[in-house]
């Protein structure tokens, strides 16, 4: 008896298959419920069927890279794209930055170029600083007022860095190159903020030390091009830009 028993018992499906088709069915609910709340983009929707169809049927379409899934990543609230709005923003910058320079007849010491990033405003460590001191010549201080006056007219954030050559240093103020490059970049950042306006907000400071050189320090001249403090001004899609006033809304 014990035997005809354990031979029914031995049939049809394991014992565990409807605990695992119960679990299966309650996240088949669960995944329908979020979706009958969710807030369906109809175009959104559209292109991805049509981008996960071909790739079913055969098609080999990439729906990342393809044209029109992640297009409007970078577009703004009101769906302008971020890049094409930021080309003229950049040529105008460029443009008033240079007029600064110019003007103040500045040129052998202050470069202004498009880079990757933004925009980024180069200033050598001898306009600023004294060697191997951080506290701002007092002559420096109305360039960065004239820079700020720029800088206050767009809402992008900036960075700061600051940058040395590769000679060490180690006095009580300053251990190392780290030391020194980051107390520049603070300094820079602070005057902008307490004295010209700039909001804290949109506006950080980071030192390199001689660790982003943009020449070989083999030349006295290639290591005074070293010593430098960047003004980055980044673009809109850097992703943090306006961050305060961004969460304030939300």
């Amino acid at each position: 008896m014990p035997k005809k028993k354990q031979e029914e018992q031995s049939g049809g499906a394991p014992e565990w298959m409807v605990t695992f088709s119960d679990a299966m069915t309650l996240l088949m609910v669960f995944f329908i419920l979020l979706f009958s709340m969710s807030t369906i983009d109809e175009k959104k929707e559209a292109q991805l069927t049509t981008a996960f169809n071909d790739i079913f049927n055969g098609g080999g379409t990439n729906p990342i890279s393809n044209q029109g899934v992640g297009d409007d990543i970078f577009m703004n609230d009101e769906g302008t794209d971020i890049a094409e709005q930021e080309n003229p923003i950049h040529e105008t910058l460029l443009e008033t930055l240079k007029d600064v320079i110019y003007n103040k007849g500045l040129q052998d010491f202050i470069s202004v170029e498009r880079v990757e990033r933004g925009v980024s405003v180069v200033l050598v460590d001898s306009l600023l600083f004294q060697s191997g001191r951080s506290d701002l010549k007092m002559e420096s201080k109305e360039v960065l007022l004239d820079i700020a006056s720029v800088l206050n007219e767009i809402d992008n954030q900036i960075i700061i860095e600051g940058h040395t050559d590769n000679l060490p240093i180690n006095t009580y103020m300053f251990a190392s190159n780290w030391e020194l490059s980051t107390a520049r970049a603070l300094v820079v950042t602070r005057f902008l903020v307490e004295h010209a306006g700039v909001k804290p907000t949109r506006i950080s400071a980071q030192g390199y030390g001689e660790f982003k050189p943009i020449v070989l320090n083999d030349t006295p001249e290639n290591k005074a091009r070293n010593r430098r403090v960047n003004i980055l001004i980044l673009n809109k899609s850097e992703g943090w830009w306006n961050y305060g006033e961004r969460r304030e809304k939300v």
